[in-house]
């Protein structure tokens, strides 16, 4: 019996031949709530052989009648059927799929609860992604898709963003699944029914969200043309019934930038056609590249005028501006702000670890992304009018199966890993914070303030970024080595505002003293020159816990008694043992240019005294490193040496605190210049001290 919001199919055999089933044959289902009189009508698909198949998930519960019509008079029938209660305990079966907000700016579930979006970039994972094998150091789980699904979701994660590669033409390599029986004119079924469809129900299952496209910017519509269209319509006809939110495609703007209006219409009339098809009116974008929105060659005046786009899916790209480093202006957003009303998403920006190369062969100036910038990037978007971000890892968007690069994953001048060491960056774990903290203080309520100064003014413009609601609520997130100062404004001197930071690395809140009786508010110095966000409220909210902040201790000599212990990475080169890794001995990076973490286990929890690292000796660069406490999933930082490297390769920190698990967290700076000067050195050993 069909479930509330879970997709089933409805199969009909076909009595006669056709010679090309997939172009020459024509299904649609309209299904019709018998109560209310809902109606929905898709399209069907060819799902191999002489079956055809109409996918439908409904939307209320009670009896629905159906008619099947098609060119195929062999396939017309028609039916009904009782939709029942979805026992599912994800947030998808509690309140159903994901919508544009009838309020604007965001997005929210079916029964009107708001949707705040922590999504993940998984590009091409229907091409390459592998549903027997999963080579993660020391798993038997035997699926490298439901691996990265499920760490994904432990990580806080809810939308999954990818495509097929509908041309089979991505550069990235290591492609193992085909569309493709004739190109563009004869699906292959069997791509859709045992690996696509099967990784869609994965996500199901899991309560993902998936942001789904159908390729990648130049290379899709150049290739296929107005059979972009013709696989549109297929899409839409196997996946609309799943929780789908349209990204169209990657950078579907890139043509028209490089005046090619034949692909650029290529994308437009694929996305018209999505519009057409879906019988949910599932939320429709576009993926753009970054423009500002009145740039002389931004799409976004157009894209906000047809009717068919419902929603911004931006990309603020992976390089800054090196004069004067931030990760993007507020002007960007503020276009978008200014001259829409629709939800806007920052779905492509500093990928973590993501290494590219820029400049002439005379100038070249190499950098990464590295730890920071996503996150930075993720609070300055959301506070500038985002409902949410997507985080993208090297190892993961680009999916070497291995660290040979014979198996994919663009090499060229990125990152080398492979996913299983994309999957364990230390960022992809912070976004968790940003979204509990947006929930709590109702994100669907902020208004950015940008360079208004009516409610708060700065030192520095950009690396202060303000939002509010009314002057119930301040927001202000800092981040930059740069001091920042400034003030809050208007704020009601009849109301009690309670004043905290808080750790966009760890989610803890630090309270600060409550002010009232004044219309100005001072902010205080940051806590270190890590960023942070400062929250000012009249508001009652849930504090999930509070810690006061640390302070790093720098030792000449350790002080405790050593205590064995066990250490697990998946970030490591082929000269260390794995033996060794677990003991904390001799630990060398695959890509040096790269963030890795080491997870100890002290095998009890044990009050701590202090940490000695022996670093290999960095002839380029300095040490940067942080350990973190870990006890009932809160992170606790015990020493960090981030944003104020070491010089040294020994280095003896004081740890205070009761911990059985700790995470070392070795950071690589964003800038390379030549010769790559800042690298993630290798451990020769490491040792922990107990009291």
């Amino acid at each position: 019996m069909p479930k509330l919001f879970r997709p089933t199919d409805f199969d009909f055999i076909s009595t006669n031949t056709h010679e090309n089933p997939f172009l020459d044959v024509d299904i649609t289902g309209s299904f019709v709530h018998e109560e209310t009189g809902e109606r929905i009508v898709l399209p069907g698909f060819w799902k191999g052989d002489n079956k055809w198949c109409v996918r439908f998930s409904p939307t209320r519960l009670g009896r629905w009648n159906y008619v099947i019509e098609s060119n195929d008079e062999s396939l017309n029938t028609a039916g009904a059927f009782i939709a029942c209660k979805n026992q599912g305990e994800t947030e998808l079966d509690k309140h159903g799929f994901v919508k544009l907000s009838d309020k604007g700016r965001y997005f929210e579930y079916a029964d009107g609860t708001p949707f705040y979006w922590v999504g993940d970039t998984n590009w091409q994972a229907p091409d390459i992604h592998r549903l027997s094998e999963c080579n993660y150091p020391g798993c038997e789980c035997g699926n490298m898709f439901a691996h990265i699904v499920n760490k994904r979701k432990e990580q806080g994660f809810n939308v999954f963003q990818t495509y097929p590669s509908a041309a089979d033409n991505d550069g990235g390599g290591g492609k193992i699944f085909f569309w493709w029986k004739e190109q563009y004119t004869l699906i292959n079924p069997e791509a859709f029914n045992d690996n696509f469809d099967v990784k869609m129900n994965i996500l199901l299952e899991n309560g993902f969200t998936i942001a789904l496209g159908l390729g990648v910017h130049s290379n899709t519509p150049n290739a296929m043309g107005e059979n972009l269209s013709v696989f549109a319509k297929y899409m839409v006809a196997r996946y609309a019934a799943y929780p789908i939110v349209w990204i169209t495609g990657q950078e579907v703007d890139i043509p028209r930038l490089l005046k090619n209006e034949e692909g650029h219409w290529a994308w437009i009339h694929a996305a018209e056609t999505i519009a057409k098809y879906d019988g949910y009116n599932r939320p429709l974008g576009t993926h753009l590249y970054s423009r500002e929105f009145f740039d002389e060659r931004s799409c976004s005046p157009d894209y906000e005028a047809a009717p068919w786009h419902q929603w911004w899916a931006l990309q603020a790209g992976h390089r800054r501006e090196w004069e004067n480093p931030t990760v993007r202006p507020k002007r960007k957003y503020q276009g978008y702000w200014d001259n829409s009303k629709k939800p806007m998403l920052e779905t492509e920006s500093f990928y973590e670890d993501l290494r590219t190369t820029v400049g002439d062969e005379a100038g070249t100036l190499r950098h990464s992304a590295g730890y920071d910038l996503s996150r930075n990037s993720a609070w300055m978007s959301n506070l500038c009018g985002c409902a949410g971000f997507t985080y993208g890892a090297h190892g993961v968007w680009g999916a070497r199966w291995s660290k040979d690069p014979a198996f994919g994953g663009w090499c060229g001048s990125y990152n080398s890993e492979p996913w299983f060491m994309g999957i364990e960056k230390p960022g992809a774990n912070e976004l968790k914070h940003l979204a509990s903290f947006l929930k709590e203080i109702d994100f669907t309520k902020l208004t950015p303030a940008f360079y208004d100064t009516t409610y708060g003014e700065f030192s520095d413009s950009e690396r202060a970024i303000l939002a509010t609601i009314g002057t119930e609520t301040y927001v202000v997130y800092l981040y930059g080595a740069f001091e920042i100062s400034g003030v809050l404004k208007n704020l009601d001197m009849d109301k009690e505002y309670k004043c905290y930071w808080y750790d966009p690395r760890t989610g803890a809140y630090i309270p600060l003293d409550s002010v009232k009786g004044v219309s100005q508010y001072v902010i205080p110095a940051r806590p270190d020159k890590n960023d942070w966000t400062l929250l000012v409220t009249t508001k009652d909210i849930t504090i999930p816990y509070t810690e006061e902040f640390y302070h790093n201790v720098t030792l000449t000599a350790p002080v405790g008694t050593p205590v064995e212990f066990s250490a697990f990475t998946v970030s490591t080169d082929n000269t260390t043992e794995m033996e060794n890794i677990q003991k904390g001995i001799l630990w060398r990076p695959f890509a040096a240019h790269a963030s890795n973490i080491i997870k100890i286990d002290l095998g009890q929890e044990l009050e701590l005294a202090s940490i000695k690292l022996d670093l290999e000796k960095n002839l380029n660069g300095k040490y940067t490193y942080r350990v973190d406490g870990i006890k009932d999933g809160i992170v606790t930082v015990l020493a960090d040496k981030i944003n104020d490297p070491s010089e040294s390769s020994l280095n003896i920190h004081e740890l205070k605190g009761t911990f059985r698990y700790l995470n070392i967290n070795f950071i690589s700076e964003p800038d390379y210049i030549d010769a790559e000067t800042r690298l993630v050195a290798g451990v020769e050993n490491i040792t922990i001290y107990k009291k």
